[in-house]
């Protein structure tokens, strides 16, 4: 079986953010062994060829061009895909790209995987991108249902994200499955010595920490984190809040801070390289993720999620897209409804008080992430995936 797999690969190893961390971490994990033979193709800076163990990365020059005529990156990627006479094309990302037009138009003969980590059109609605039934909102609709109808297997990032797969085609449902995403649960060790991020932001032993870190968007829901910080200081007067990260709404959220007189309890350290999470994971008491759902849009599955799950920390998370498919309430994680202030502090201020329910659901959630969330579950799930797909075929043309 021969598997080429099309998305973008971070350069010179650079991985900021989580789709760039789930894209290796997926690649490293399939290429420890042999079979399937393995190929990731990407645009890139310049020509190269590198190795994940077994798998081959083969990274196309992304030539200026490309981005003034589109259809010549489209045919560049094209001629290098047929070289390689796939078995299996695998898009990682249900978004418009020379990656999802090759697999759906071009590549015949070829089964076909997209792993959908959102709808993609819902969401630039929701962020305002995009107008409804505006002209680029029909031609979007029109290749999300088109991904849906010519793909033989799609992959989603979350149970709530396959609800919405789902209503693209009519035989949608019957070839979706749900492969959320992982954490390296070597890396992410509760092992980790707090000092070092404790000494780097100014915070003392007796700080109760509450940390978040993400990209400060919409969908994310820092400011209603801010708007909890408040009623958890009455409770929680040591309380020190650090909101990791950049982003559109990162001066609407230092604004709320001041209007709400708590700027000297929120510490802002800026965007964090992946490498150092791990660091100021071992430094929190709490980890918040407030996502928030808009107009029916959600996050898939969060990384964030899963490494503070993975370092054995409490978390409180709000009951939207992954989080729900991560965290049982009461056993892994505490679930709080979206767009909920008074919640949150009251679910955070619940484990400041109760040092028994905190370790419980810190232990219990890394025991969790360990037997089900590791990037071998993650892999080995792919694999059968792709091998049911075959034999599927196999039996089909007998």
């Amino acid at each position: 079986m021969r598997v080429v797999m099309l998305g973008k690969w971070p350069e010179e190893g650079h991985i900021a953010g989580g789709v760039a961390s789930s894209t290796v971490s997926q690649v490293r994990e399939i290429g420890k062994s042999s079979e399937p033979e393995f190929y990731f193709v990407s645009f890139g800076l310049r020509d190269r060829v590198l190795q994940e163990g077994f798998a081959t990365i083969i990274l196309i020059k992304a030539r200026s061009v490309y981005y003034a005529i589109p259809f010549l990156a489209i045919l560049k990627l094209w001629r290098r895909i047929r070289k390689l006479r796939p078995d299996i094309i695998h898009v990682r990302g249900g978004n418009p790209s020379p990656y999802l037009i090759d697999a759906l138009f071009l590549a015949r003969g070829t089964k076909k995987v997209v792993t959908f980590g959102s709808c993609e059109t819902k969401e630039l609605v929701a962020r305002g991108r995009i107008k409804r039934n505006s002209l680029r909102h029909v031609i979007l609709r029109w290749l999300e249902k088109q991904t849906a109808l010519r793909t033989d297997l799609i992959v989603a990032l979350s149970s709530s994200l396959a609800a919405q797969i789902c209503h693209l085609a009519a035989n949608a449902e019957e070839k979706t499955i749900v492969v959320p995403n992982a954490v390296d649960v070597g890396v992410f060790s509760p092992d980790a010595s707090p000092d070092l991020a404790r000494k780097q932001l100014g915070l003392s032993q007796a700080d109760f920490v509450i940390f978040h870190a993400k990209a400060f968007d919409p969908f994310n829901g820092q400011l209603f984190l801010v708007k909890a910080l408040p009623k958890i200081l009455i409770g929680a007067p040591n309380a020190k809040l650090v909101l990791a990260g950049a982003g559109p709404l990162l001066a609407d959220v230092r604004h709320l801070c001041v209007t709400l007189n708590v700027s000297d309890h929120v510490i802002f350290p800026g965007r964090v390289p992946h490498q150092q999470i791990p660091h100021y994971l071992a430094a929190a008491d709490v980890v918040v993720i407030p996502s928030v759902r808009i107009n029916t849009n959600e996050e898939g599955s969060s990384n964030f999620l899963l490494e503070a799950m993975a370092m054995q920390k409490p978390v409180v998370a709000t009951d939207v897209g992954g989080n729900v498919d991560a965290i049982a309430h009461g056993d892994t994680g505490l679930l709080v409804p979206d767009k909920d202030a008074p919640a949150i502090a009251h679910a955070v201020l619940l484990l400041h008080g109760d040092h028994a329910l905190a370790e419980r659901l810190s232990h219990n959630a890394r025991d969790y992430v360990v037997k089900q969330r590791t990037w071998g579950e993650n892999a080995e799930t792919i694999l059968k995936a792709y091998t049911h797909l075959l034999a599927r075929e196999h039996a089909h043309s007998r």
